[in-house]
C-alpha cells in the first residue's frame, strides 16, 4: 500500500538471469519469486514516478549470462550497476589467472556485435566491464600472469622486479 502511495526507487540483486544460475549464486533464493517481485516493482513504480534498477555481482559463476541480463534490463527501461567481486577469489574474474580470464574476454568480445544491437542506454555498461577485464588481462600479462588484487593501492613495479609501490608512483600502467 506504501509502495502503491509514494514514489519509491526499488534495487534488486540479480545475480543471474536463469533460474539455475541466480539459485547457484544466491543460495536460498527462488527465482520465479525474484522475477515476479521486480514485475511488481516495476508496475507500482512505473504508476507513481519511482524506479527499479538492478544491483549485479559480475563473476566467474554468471559472466556468461552477463549480455543476456543487460537486454533483459534494456527491454524493462532498468538501469544496471555493476559491482566488483574480489572475493571469495574463486568467483571472482579479477582473480582468474591469465588464461581463464583470456577466455572470458575472448567470448565477451565475440558477443560485442551482438551487444551493440541489443543495448543502447546499457551499452556504457557492457563496454566498461569489457574493457576492466581487458585492461586487467593486460596488466596481469605485463605483471607476469600473477593475480594482484585490484582494489589494492599497490602493484608490483616492473622496473624494480621485487619491490612494491603505490599506483600513485606509478606514471603509467
Amino acid at each position: 500500500d506504501i509502495c502503491e502511495r509514494l514514489p519509491m526507487s526499488f534495487c534488486v540483486s540479480l545475480d543471474g538471469i536463469t533460474r539455475e544460475t541466480y539459485e547457484s549464486v544466491r543460495i536460498g533464493a527462488d527465482f520465479t519469486t525474484v522475477m515476479s517481485n521486480i514485475e511488481e516493482f516495476r508496475s507500482v513504480s512505473n504508476s507513481n514516478g519511482g524506479s527499479v534498477s538492478i544491483a549485479h555481482c559480475l563473476m566467474t559463476e554468471n559472466w556468461r549470462e552477463f549480455l543476456e541480463l543487460l537486454t533483459f534490463a534494456e527491454e524493462r527501461e532498468m538501469s544496471v550497476g555493476v559491482n566488483l567481486v574480489l572475493d571469495p577469489r574463486h568467483l571472482s574474474l579479477y582473480q582468474l589467472p591469465v588464461d581463464g580470464l583470456q577466455e572470458v574476454v575472448e567470448a565477451l568480445l565475440a558477443q560485442d556485435g551482438d551487444a551493440r544491437r541489443r543495448l543502447k542506454r546499457l551499452l556504457p555498461v557492457w563496454d566498461g566491464q569489457v574493457q576492466a577485464l581487458a585492461h586487467r588481462l593486460e596488466t596481469m600479462r605485463h605483471d607476469g600472469g600473477t593475480p594482484v588484487n585490484p582494489s589494492s593501492p599497490w602493484r608490483r613495479d616492473p622496473d624494480r622486479t621485487a619491490d612494491l609501490t603505490r599506483d600513485t608512483d606509478l606514471i603509467a600502467e
